[in-house]
């Protein structure tokens, strides 16, 4: 219920801040009756709004235009978290989640118990710290997986404005990519990640550089765009620390991630 009433929140209070620059769904009315613990949300139909296209696999342009839409919805909401005195107030993102994303170790505890014993298993809280106590944050979609992306059939000739996303459960604060890795895992296999993966990154930093220029002074930007480069391999062996507890044989569990963990692993000792 908790991640329902988030969602209505995000739609109610964040959404309209997304209007004209991202495609997504819009509340048409809610209802809510917290003694029976119910909730009703119409929703605008991207399906009549042209987005009826779902894909398993992606294009290049598909890969693309998904990874500009987590950019630049990233760049609406990125903020300095530390030092603590340049930090949006408390209040500024109240009702969405502390921390973004369904995966991260607070919410996950009974998976990090079930863990075989390894050396990832002992560095979960410190790689936990590293991502929750970066510099700087933004929202995340928490969620953002291919199947909560809806395509337009012209997607090649529109970019990003041929892509929408849905479902903001886990929408909460967080650094971009835990958004960014979780995609390219969710659609992308092991040998596409080997070839893909750093024309990727170069695609989703430029797109964010590009977003928050004329907002940001320059000397910001690229100390942004260096932390987050740096903990790319984090917000991997993050979400590997998730699934080797909730599911050791999932097929997201391959090489590349693997190798990414290892990185991450012995930078920290």
């Amino acid at each position: 219920m908790r991640s329902y009433q988030v969602e209505l929140n995000w739609y109610r209070d964040f959404a309209c801040r997304c209007r004209g620059m991202l495609n997504l769904p819009q509340l048409i009315a809610a209802k809510e009756d917290t003694e029976n613990q119910e909730m009703l949300l119409v929703m605008s139909d991207l399906d009549a709004q042209g987005f009826d296209q779902r894909r398993i696999n992606l294009t290049q342009a598909e890969l693309y235009a998904s990874i500009e839409w987590l950019a630049r919805f990233h760049a609406l909401f990125t903020y300095e978290a530390f030092p603590k005195e340049d930090t949006l107030d408390d209040a500024s993102y109240a009702g969405l989640w502390p921390i973004g994303s369904y995966w991260h170790l607070a919410t996950r505890p009974d998976e990090l118990a079930v863990m075989t014993d390894s050396p990832l298993k002992r560095a979960a809280e410190a790689i936990d710290a590293r991502l929750n106590q970066a510099r700087f944050q933004t929202l995340v979609h928490g969620d953002a997986k291919v199947a909560n992306f809806c395509f337009h059939k012209e997607i090649e000739t529109l970019g990003v404005d041929g892509v929408a996303a849905l479902d903001y459960q886990y929408v909460g604060a967080g650094i971009g990519i835990k958004d960014f890795i979780y995609l390219l895992g969710s659609c992308l296999d092991e040998a596409q990640l080997v070839t893909n993966y750093d024309a990727a990154c170069s695609h989703y930093f430029k797109t964010l550089k590009q977003q928050l220029s004329g907002r940001w002074a320059a000397e910001q930007i690229e100390a942004l765009v260096t932390e987050w480069y740096v903990l790319l391999p984090f917000a991997w062996a993050d979400f590997e620390r998730f699934l080797a507890g909730w599911q050791p044989e999932h097929h997201k569990r391959n090489g590349f991630s693997q190798d990414m963990t290892q990185r991450v692993l012995k930078a920290l000792g």
